[in-house]
């Protein structure tokens, strides 16, 4: 949930000409996965906005965690639980705020300001489109921008019973501002190693969620209890 944030800083225009012929590959497949059939025509339309302009394509770190697959699903598609855990432990300044039934409000409490939008999921795949603002210390402009996420998602249940999810994140981002170039230039080794990290982080998080819930079921009961920045409907399904 830190990247619908920070997505839209990972990179500028003209950074893409020199990728090798592998990250090449790795985004068209990656476009090739977005299920544009499945896609009304205004949804469509906003993601080939990006895609067809887009600044910087990363594929961050893939991630391999022991995981409950219905869990790990409910936590990718209501990151805002996720973030009041992170609340309740006091280590994100983030917030999110539904609006919708499938976009939300969020701040990564660093300047970046945008709106997330689930366009597409089911249980392999999710398309999030993201669009907003950076106005802070790093840079003297305002900068806007867009970004497509796509999540991949795999399963396999090993031999000592535990499904193990793989996770790939692909990130599409358009930034708007005359001369983003140069800014993005200057921020994107930066702001890439911080997005890997948080994908990283983010993705390790929700597998510890997983097993405590197996071993700790009232440690975890407890904590759903004090989730109060949560629709009372959506604390009594994680529970």
């Amino acid at each position: 949930s830190m990247l619908f944030a920070g997505a839209m800083l990972l990179g500028a225009p003209g950074l893409v000409a020199a990728a090798k012929p592998s990250a090449r590959v790795s985004r068209e497949r990656s476009i090739a996965d977005i299920p544009f059939s499945k896609l009304n025509a205004p949804t469509q339309k906003k993601l080939r906005s990006v895609l067809d302009n887009y600044s910087i394509y990363r594929r961050l770190p893939v991630q391999v965690i022991p995981a409950d697959p219905e869990l790990h699903l409910f936590l990718i598609r209501y990151p805002e639980v996720v973030v009041n855990m992170w609340e309740l432990m006091g280590i994100t300044k983030v917030q999110i705020r539904r609006v919708g039934p499938y976009i939300s409000q969020a701040s990564d409490g660093a300047g970046t300001i945008s709106t997330v939008e689930l366009a597409y999921g089911d249980r392999d795949t999710h398309v999030i489109y993201c669009k907003g603002h950076y106005e802070g210390t790093l840079v003297r402009k305002r900068i806007e921008g867009e970004c497509v996420l796509l999540l991949k998602t795999s399963y396999k249940t090993a031999d000592d019973g535990r499904t193990y999810i793989t996770n790939r994140l692909d990130v599409f981002v358009t930034i708007h501002n005359v001369g983003a170039e140069l800014i993005a230039r200057t921020l994107q080794p930066v702001i890439g190693k911080t997005a890997d990290h948080n994908f990283v982080a983010s993705t390790k998080f929700l597998g510890q969620i997983s097993q405590q819930a197996a071993i700790n079921r009232s440690g975890m009961q407890r904590l759903a209890s004090r989730l109060t920045r949560i629709d009372g409907r959506l604390q009594h399904e994680f529970s």
